[in-house]
């Protein structure tokens, strides 16, 4: 005779090929015959595990329907649920798988607990995960007794920057004799690594190495946490002594650590190690993907090396495996602009339409960094307006940013403010740099009326730039106004070079008036002491 065990292995068969209607027959079924047959928490535990990837609404309508027939979700409905929480899961998906973990009376255990932490980790929420830490800390969780669950709770203290709570779950660990994982050992890793302790993490690396019941557990990706600890902080030699001591070691390097090798050379300014590196991946047999040959472009274009570019670049275009993206192409149009290369920068974009890569506005403000490195102006505005109109790119304030630096080098501040004003009518944001622009534009031509004006509209004060009229304050006003370093440098230049003292004092009077103003302390004492006085 059929007993609930024998329906929910029923269930679980119909669940894993797919046949959800006929799973949820056989569970109307169980209800309709009552008494031992109705379904318990294995039923729902088993059908919400299949729906929660691609319908979560599904998934909770389960955890109702569960409730609605006397039955508490358990610690595995919590696990099972929480599997739904991604980055980008939807606001308060998090908050209410907790809550169904909150209610459980019996102590949390481990399984429950490093989903708690993936979780939350998953959707970037330190605040939420410190509860279960707590908890945990507390000792309100079952004992944890595998080096999975340990590795969870040390990527969770790292994640939440509590360093030594990743070292006392560390030495927990070992001193219960539990061998640790190379997972484990590479949470532990970047903990120390991602927290600024990049010279621990090594040593902790070293003395894996030497016990022999580890040293097969360190691996390339555990260094791959100190070498980009260490290129972040630039300090470049350690990275090149770390890489020397994982091939004395003899470890299995990957594409990935290649990848961050390369991507220190971009960062340090030395290309000279690519070509080294390159062949060690061949040597290993390990293909680049279009993230190396994109990181090598980067590296010969920020170091001018535009022949080397190319020669890459040609190659790429050669290759049957990979097609040039967007990004090798803004990186390409990138390294034009800085070596003044500009009709070679044209011959890039038009290889990118015909390849029918689509531009975007990031290509845009590279374009008009082109045509104004090159002293162009004139091709600017032309390739802005034909592209931004070919493809229907909304022009972003990067893209009249440079614009307006096009302009301003030229020493036309004019067109400077016809980009302002179309910024200000398509409700583009100036920023910090848009202000500091146009503020040096003007105090270099000594236009000071027109940098007065321009002060008054950042920080939201009457008698705003002419420029600005018909637009809301709402559109030019900075948030926290403009940087004070930059409105002294501005208050000086007016009443030295621009030779209006009077207009000085009166800006910096109208500033100290507006509330959290900050102006740089370093301002000459008779300017400072004419407001005071009220002069």
């Amino acid at each position: 005779m059929a007993d609930v065990v024998t329906y929910n292995t029923i269930i679980k068969k119909l669940l894993r090929c797919g046949e959800l209607d006929k799973a949820r027959g056989v569970i109307e079924a169980m209800r309709a015959a009552g008494g031992s047959l109705l379904p318990n928490a294995v039923t729902f535990n088993e059908f919400i595990d299949a729906v929660i990837r691609d319908n979560t609404v599904a998934a909770w309508q389960l955890v109702d329907e569960m409730k609605a027939c006397g039955l508490k979700p358990t610690g595995i409905t919590a696990s099972i649920l929480l599997k739904s929480v991604q980055k980008n899961c939807k606001d308060g998906e998090l908050e209410r798988c907790m809550e169904v973990a909150d209610a459980l009376k019996d102590e949390m255990d481990e399984v429950l607990l490093s989903s708690l932490c993936e979780a939350c980790i998953r959707a970037d929420r330190a605040d939420l995960l410190r509860k279960p830490l707590r908890r945990h800390r507390s000792g309100k969780t079952a004992p944890i007794t595998g080096a999975i669950t340990f590795g969870s709770l040390i990527r969770a203290y790292g994640f939440v920057q509590d360093i030594e709570g990743a070292r006392r779950v560390w030495r927990e660990m070992r001193q219960l004799k539990i061998v640790p994982t190379s997972i484990t050992i590479g949470c532990m890793v970047e903990a120390l690594a991602s927290n600024g302790d990049i010279e621990g993490g090594h040593q902790l690396i070293r003395e894996l190495l030497t016990d022999p019941e580890t040293r097969s557990l360190v691996n390339s990706v555990m260094y791959g946490s100190l070498l980009k600890g260490f290129s972040q902080q630039k300090y470049f030699s350690r990275v090149w002594e770390l890489y020397a001591e994982m091939v004395s070691e003899n470890l299995e390097f990957t594409l990935v650590t290649y990848n961050v090798l390369i991507n220190v050379c971009v960062r340090s300014g030395d290309s000279t190690r690519i070509p080294g590196l390159l062949e060690d991946m061949a040597r290993h047999g390990i293909e680049p993907s279009i993230i190396t040959y994109s990181t090598v472009l980067k590296a010969y274009c920020y170091e001018n090396c535009m022949d080397k570019a190319f020669e890459m670049f040609d190659e790429l275009k050669r290759s049957r495996q990979y097609t040039p993206d967007e990004i090798i192409y803004n990186t390409m149009l990138d390294g034009c602009a800085r070596s003044c290369l500009y009709e070679r920068g044209i011959t890039v974009l038009k290889d990118m339409e015909k390849r029918r890569v689509r531009p975007s506005a990031f290509t845009l403000s590279l374009l008009v960094k082109l045509a104004h490195r090159c002293d162009r102006v004139d091709k600017a505005f032309e390739l802005c307006s034909e592209i931004s109109r070919k493809y229907r790119i909304q022009q972003n304030v990067h893209v009249y940013n440079n614009l307006i630096a096009a302009c301003t080098s030229s020493g036309n501040t004019q067109w400077a403010f016809d980009v302002l004003q179309e910024m200000l009518h398509a409700k583009v944001k100036p920023d910090v740099r848009t202000y500091t622009l146009l503020l040096r534009g003007c105090l270099y031509n000594y236009e000071v009326q027109d940098a007065a004006g321009l002060v008054r509209a950042a920080s939201g004060l009457r008698g705003a730039h002419p420029r600005t009229a018909g637009c809301s304050p709402t559109v030019y006003r900075l948030p926290g106004g403009l940087p004070g370093e930059l409105l002294s440098e501005v208050l000086q230049r007016i009443a030295g070079h621009g030779g209006d003292e009077v207009l000085a004092v009166q800006l910096l009077r109208e500033l100290k008036g507006m509330p959290g103003a900050t102006v740089d302390p370093g301002l000459p004492y008779w300017m400072t002491s004419k407001v005071l006085k009220g002069a």
